[in-house]
């Protein structure tokens, strides 16, 4: 779970920078931020992370030192997709395009401040009832994304949607013709 919650902050973060427009291509495994992110998935896989769990209900996982370190990856890149949304809201030129980005804002808030203070923080104070809540935060952030993404059109959904289309059509057709040419050279 600490893996691909690693990874989902980092696609996050990607996915917010892939919405600015750039004149040339920037490679994600560029930047600093992914190499973070793959140190930081390793050491969730060992036992620096948690280094053991107190059995109850439910079970308390005990923090290792490797929690610091997620922790500050998880922040930063949700403050990162924060701090580059507000960049992109405060330099565009219409509203239609403030109104694509502020959904994203409202629905990153929750995974970038209250997940890490009831996931993170509560717990370690002795207090982890809180945390069956991160699922609410992920919800929250993905109704506000297919939101943004359908009625203010903030990715081009229906172009990939024609795309796929037309793929699977190709496909089937020539899938068809594969057959029907095999069962002619079969059966004669």
């Amino acid at each position: 779970v600490m893996i691909s919650t690693t990874f989902a902050v980092y696609l996050l973060y990607l996915l917010v920078r892939s919405l600015r427009p750039r004149k040339g291509a920037a490679r994600f495994y560029k930047t600093p931020l992914f190499y973070v992110t793959c140190v930081v998935a390793i050491l969730n896989a060992t036992d620096f992370l948690f280094t053991g769990v107190v059995e109850g209900k439910p079970p308390t996982p005990i923090p290792g030192p490797g929690v610091a370190f997620f922790f500050a990856h998880m922040v930063a890149c949700a403050a990162l997709s924060i701090w580059t949304l507000y960049k992109d809201i405060k330099h565009t030129r219409t509203k239609r395009e403030r109104l694509r980005y502020r959904p994203l804002i409202i629905g990153i808030v929750p995974i970038g401040i209250l997940a890490p203070f009831t996931s993170f923080i509560l717990p370690f104070l002795g207090y982890g009832g809180l945390v069956v809540f991160t699922l609410v935060y992920v919800l929250i952030f993905v109704t506000f994304v297919g939101y943004s993404i359908l009625r203010h059109g903030l990715l081009d959904v229906r172009l990939t949607v024609v795309r796929t289309f037309t793929y699977g059509l190709t496909l089937t057709t020539l899938a068809l013709a594969y057959f029907g040419v095999a069962y002619l050279v079969t059966s004669v």
